[in-house]
């Protein structure tokens, strides 16, 4: 009895001391605030912050401006890194109810991934991350647009229009053609196009050059409310440079003929804390096929950055952008075998095109007040394209043959906008977002039948006037450190205006709208290891001519996607993501550019899993690995009939990137994609593939030398694939088959910079 009472005393004391320990901690609420910028006083966007030690950190926003909350009275380490950036530590003492200011200037410096790799600003998909792909973005060459988008873990390219045409994209499951399936912008410009003339979404980013890109935003899935249509599968986000340190003059030669010289040039600029450059760039090459490509390629980019106060900054870009180029389009594979021609020869010598982009940009950011953030855009850009192809060759006009000619002349004109908030809940943050914007894009689009690149006959020529309106909400909690939610619901109106000025019938004006609900959880039991639990919808847009001709058809197809992932830091060098996902898309209603006709394909089901590791070796070498297995399949065709044409099933990407304190800098990486069906009963193969480069670089004094090698091993291998039916010039009967663009065989290069 006695010793019950003894412990029922010693138990009161226990709660006592927790209750009065409690008061304590929750009293003593101390605040840790400021900003981060760099040394020319330019905010650092979304910087890691932490209190060494604990699990207390936050991400600086747009503005360079931080907050960390809930400080227990005492001693600590504050630690300030990101990307590109050398990192900064401060030792400071905070009291009970102290609110501290420390600012931070940050200095250029080569990355240190054990100090990003954990510290990573917040993130609401085990396989979207932002530093991750910004890590890629600084170790791995960068020689094209093409290579901007191989960077994306698990998305792979391919081409088969002679360099100048927009690339065919590889995604999760998805053959998302020229990028109808995944969402791209630069500098929040869409580089999507919607009702193109070659195909919907189609995105060419060859106007942008790679020495002015920062980094890149992945994000995988519908679940992010910013990002409209076209993502599905996911979207893409380039961000430029605000300014350069140095002036570079860079000249690279290769080869079959390949040269390209690039520079940029910082202006000097009296105005405090703004900067002004500008970059161009000359590339050509005569190509590997028979049929010289003849790729020519100007490029011009400038940008200028402002900071209007403390609190505000404005910026502004412009580029130019043209190409013209050779092409020799895909073989079909009995040409091949009965000697026609060679691997590298083509059918039709005169296929090709030429296109051009004119981009203006105004980007304003403010904080109107303490926890707010306003962001506002406007861009303009025109654009020009016209693609000279021929698929089937004799299969229609047996006398003229069956080369076409695509034309695309737009004006786009866009706005965005969207205005942030946040309040404080004892230890729960609420981030409430509020976004709008609209886009209008004035296209006229043609489809002629063409010999040799000169008209023959018109199939197509109207004019479309496209209109999307969206609005966006968004709720983010943020329970301590442990758990995030993110709440979203996305409205997106279109109108469809169509001017058929051939098939008058098919000129109608049209309008739908669609919702997008989503959820993201993230649960932290520590800094090092995130679970993710995300839902959502998304959509694309079919092209305009195809909602014209549709009769109440439904053609906003719907994306459904569910994910569940996870993300591991060990050791301070390794980083391990896994996603679970499942994709349901809806029936769509497609407009074939290269026919002029409209149909209708049926849902789909994809499920997959990404696995990406990262990992530094030693202090001098890294590792990078991206696999990616999915599985999709056509919901209402019977099995045997119901594979989704070129959907690949497995591809990888990794490999091994080193960097001496010499500066030298050497990359070795290995893409795998597997053999996939190219029709929907798997009776035609279009091949996989695997292909090793390399690339080195090392600086002597104001100098740096380059060298990379493409297809080390000169493997064979076919690029763009189709199943497609065709007919030679003497044939009787048309034969459907794989048709192809060959790979590139082994290709050298080499570049001198000049950096003053």
């Amino acid at each position: 009895m006695v010793l019950n009472k003894l412990n029922r005393s010693y138990m009161r004391l226990i709660y006592l001391y927790l209750l009065v320990l409690i008061n304590i901690i929750y009293a003593q609420n101390s605040v840790i605030d400021g900003k981060i910028t760099d040394m020319q006083s330019l905010p650092v966007m979304y910087a890691s912050v932490f209190l060494e030690g604990t699990n207390l950190g936050t991400t600086a926003d747009s503005m360079g401006c931080f907050k960390i909350e809930q400080v227990v009275p005492g001693d600590y380490l504050i630690s300030v890194s990101y990307l590109g950036y050398l990192k900064d530590q401060q030792k400071i003492k905070i009291k009970a109810n102290e609110k501290i200011t420390i600012n931070f200037k940050l200095h250029n410096d080569i990355l240190s991934f054990s100090d990003i790799i954990i510290h990573d600003e917040r993130s609401y998909t085990a396989s979207s991350s932002f530093t991750l792909n910004a890590v890629d973005f600084k170790l791995r060459p960068k020689e094209s647009a093409q290579d901007l988008l191989n960077l994306v873990p698990g998305l792979i390219t391919a081409q088969h229009a002679g360099g100048g045409k927009a690339e065919q994209i590889f995604l999760r499951g998805f053959d998302a053609d020229h990028g109808t399936d995944v969402n791209i912008s630069v500098d929040g410009i869409p580089v999507n196009l919607v009702s193109h003339a070659h195909g919907q979404g189609y995105a060419d980013l060859h106007f942008v050059m790679p020495e002015t890109i920062e980094g890149i935003s992945v994000q995988k899935g519908p679940y992010y409310a910013a990002s409209g249509d076209f993502s599905t599968a996911g979207s893409i986000k380039f961000n430029t440079i605000d300014k350069t340190d140095k002036n570079i003059l860079s000249v690279e030669g290769g080869s079959f003929g390949t040269t390209r010289i690039f520079s940029i040039m910082n202006i000097p600029f009296k105005i405090p804390s703004s900067s002004l450059y500008i970059a161009g760039e000359y590339a050509r090459t005569d190509g590997y096929f028979d049929n010289k490509q003849d790729f020519n390629r100007y490029n011009f980019f400038g940008k200028f950055c402002t900071q209007l106060s403390d609190v505000s900054n404005l910026k502004f870009t412009a580029s130019a952008f043209k190409s013209d180029w050779n092409a020799s389009g895909q073989i079909p594979e009995r040409a091949l075998k009965e000697g026609i021609i060679n691997r590298f020869g083509s059918i039709d010598n005169s296929e090709g095109g030429n296109t051009g982009r004119y981009n203006f940009n105004l980007q304003f950011k403010t904080q109107p007040a303490d926890n707010s953030w306003l962001e506002s855009q406007v861009y303009l850009f025109k654009y020009n394209f016209r693609l000279y192809s021929d698929f089937t060759f004799f299969l229609r006009d047996p006398v003229n043959g069956d080369e076409i000619e695509q034309d695309d002349d737009r004006i786009t004109f866009g706005y965005r906008a969207s205005y942030s908030f946040s309040k404080d809940f004892g230890n729960t943050k609420l981030i409430s977002t509020a976004g709008t914007a609209l886009r209008q894009d004035f296209t006229d689009v043609q489809l002629w039948n063409t010999k040799l690149r000169s008209r023959l006959s018109p199939n197509v020529i109207a004019g479309i006037h496209q209109k999307n309106y969206s609005l966006y909400l968004e709720e983010e909690l943020l329970f301590g450190s442990f758990i995030r939610l993110q709440l979203a619901l996305r409205g997106d109106h279109f109108v469809f205006d169509v001017n058929d000025k051939i098939a008058y019938e098919n000129s109608e004006k049209k309008s739908q709208t669609i919702l997008s609900p989503k959820a993201n959880l993230v649960f932290s039991p520590s800094p090092d290891l995130n679970f993710f639990l995300n839902y959502g919808t998304g959509f694309h847009s079919n092209d305009a001519r195809a909602v014209a001709i549709g009769s109440n058809q439904r053609t906003l197809p719907g994306a459904t996607a569910a994910e569940f992932g996870s993300r591991i830091s060990l050791f301070k060098s390794t980083y391990f993501s896994t996603a679970f996902w499942l994709l349901h898309l809806d029936n769509e209603f497609v407009y074939v550019g290269d026919e002029g006709v409209t149909e209708l394909s049926g849902a789909t089901r994809r499920i997959g899993i990404d696995l990406g590791l990262r990992t530094q070796l030693s202090s001098w070498l890294w590792f990078d690995s991206d696999l990616n297995l999915s599985r999709g399949r056509f919901k209402d065709q019977p099995d045997g009939a119901n594979y989704i044409p070129l959907a690949p099933h497995l591809t990888y990407s990794g490999g091994f990137t080193l960097k001496l304190q010499n500066g030298f800098v050497g990359n070795f990486r290995c893409i795998h994609v597997s053999s996939r069906p190219a029709d929907e009963t798997n009776s035609v193969v279009a091949w996989g593939s695997t292909l090793f480069d390399m690339a080195f670089s090392y600086p002597v004094g104001i100098f740096n030398l380059g060298i990379s090698i493409e297809n080390i091993f000169n493997t064979e291998w076919n690029e763009a694939q189709f199943d497609t039916e065709s007919k030679l010039k003497n044939e009787t009967e048309p034969v459907s088959e794989l048709h192809f663009t060959p790979g590139h065989p082994r290709m050298l290069k080499a570049s001198l910079s000049l950096s003053f």
